[in-house]
């Protein structure tokens, strides 16, 4: 078994030969097809013809099962096996499953923290498992967008995101919630829906100390960490805190200062009130979260969290 030796990529084949072939794939400078509408660079005439196919919206491929189109047969065939009811990869950390091998490799890598892409734009953090997933978001900066709607002025990166924004002229919704009436014309969000609706599967949890925040998505995490927990995050949260203390105090509230177990008198506050609560879903796991201000009001408590 040959496995590629450019950092990240986890290619592998049986043969020299093939090895050889996808490695030059690295450096697509070099390949001698080119796309005449985004630049994209291909090795093959038959990869050119289907990149071109993703241009022109040619998705030839259909799934039996759920009626997803594609634009080549490996991409269906690798769609086909998440259909499978056997899921032969389990996550010893997380509820994560899978009938493919890459996909388990990929998501093994987030929990390792191995991120070995990274864009290499100044000022830019974004990193990512797979080098497709880089190049895509490449073209967030160079603001290429070759794939346009008809009907109005949007412009998408990929095929698939004007395909979604298509659902939004045609007012079609055809993803469906099996537990409520909930309808979307997008699959990650009716995913969202159940996960955080229903299920209560709030599987990214944020690890810093007294935060009780958790997430449907790694994205999610992502920003709350980034928004709360950063450098620039804290000191924007800290500016905001004392802003509200400022407003309490010129409404006539005081700062209470006496036993952190009790609540305070009425009309007073306190700065960070620890609780303790349960999600739904948690299976009686409990969890805590510090509040920014405890509000002591004649009507009852109010928990404000900036």
């Amino acid at each position: 078994m040959y496995f590629c030796s450019f950092e990240g990529c986890q290619y592998k084949c049986k043969t020299k030969n093939d090895m050889k072939t996808h490695e030059v794939t690295h450096n697509k400078e070099n390949a001698p097809f080119k796309c005449a509408i985004c630049g994209h660079g291909c090795f093959k005439q038959k990869d050119m013809t289907n990149h071109m196919n993703s241009h022109n919206n040619i998705r030839g491929y259909v799934c039996q099962t759920c009626g997803k189109d594609f634009v080549t047969s490996s991409s269906l065939k690798r769609h086909e096996k998440t259909h499978a009811s056997e899921k032969i990869f389990s996550c010893t950390l997380c509820k994560f499953t899978s009938n493919r091998a890459d996909d388990f490799k990929t998501h093994q890598l987030r929990h390792e923290g191995k991120l070995p892409f990274c864009c290499d734009e100044p000022n830019c953090k974004y990193e990512c498992v797979r080098i497709d997933q880089l190049a895509r978001h490449k073209k967030t900066h160079t603001g290429d967008k070759p794939h346009k709607c008809e009907l109005c002025y949007f412009a998408s990166i990929t095929s698939n995101g004007l395909k979604k924004h298509m659902l939004t002229h045609s007012g079609e919704k055809p993803h469906i919630c099996g537990r409520c009436e909930f309808t979307t014309n997008r699959m990650d969000i009716l995913k969202k829906h159940t996960m955080s609706i229903h299920t209560g599967e709030l599987k990214f949890r944020c690890n810093f100390p007294m935060c009780g925040y958790a997430s449907v998505d790694s994205y999610g995490l992502k920003r709350h960490t980034e928004a709360m927990h950063s450098e620039d995050g804290i000191k924007r949260q800290k500016k905001q805190e004392e802003r509200i203390k400022k407003l309490l105090l010129q409404s006539g509230f005081i700062e209470f200062n006496g036993d952190r177990n009790i609540s305070p008198p009425v009309w007073q506050f306190r700065r960070e009130f620890r609780i303790d609560f349960q999600c739904v879903g948690d299976m009686g796991k409990s969890n805590c979260a510090k509040i920014d201000f405890l509000i002591s009001m004649p009507t009852g408590l109010i928990f404000l969290e900036v």
